[in-house]
């Protein structure tokens, strides 16, 4: 495979953790060889923006506690609607995590997000069955 055909996710905790160093040239490597990466559970950990401004990420991932009461949480709502906002003025993706109903889909694609994964379309297959979906 092509490294611009390999997406690695990487969690906040993970991205920020002392112990690991400073994560920016080794991410800026990555991407240099052509993988996408993106920040997983976004969200839940650390969430400082000061860091996601100097990371060379492509995408974030919006953690599926901010979409399991869609649409009807109005807090969760209005996050969804402030991360969409500020990823697009970054150049960054948004993968919306955990979405499991037609309302939640209808509710982010109206919001602007283009990426979405959860149980609303397959469970976890194996590779072997994944064609048949």
């Amino acid at each position: 495979m092509k490294p611009s055909q390999i997406g690695l996710e990487l969690t906040e905790s993970v991205l920020l953790d002392e112990r690991a160093g400073d994560m920016r040239p080794r991410l800026q490597a990555l991407r240099d060889q052509g993988y996408a990466i993106a920040i997983d559970d976004f969200g839940t950990g650390y969430s400082s923006l000061g860091y996601l401004k100097r990371l060379p990420v492509d995408k974030i991932k919006l953690d599926r506690a901010f979409i399991k009461e869609l649409p009807h949480d109005q807090a969760d709502a209005s996050i969804v609607k402030a991360v969409l906002a500020m990823a697009e003025g970054m150049g960054l993706g948004v993968i919306a995590e955990g979405v499991e109903t037609k309302e939640q889909c209808q509710f982010l694609v109206k919001a602007g997000c283009t990426s979405v994964q959860g149980f609303y379309f397959a469970r976890p297959l194996p590779a072997a069955e994944l064609e048949n979906v």
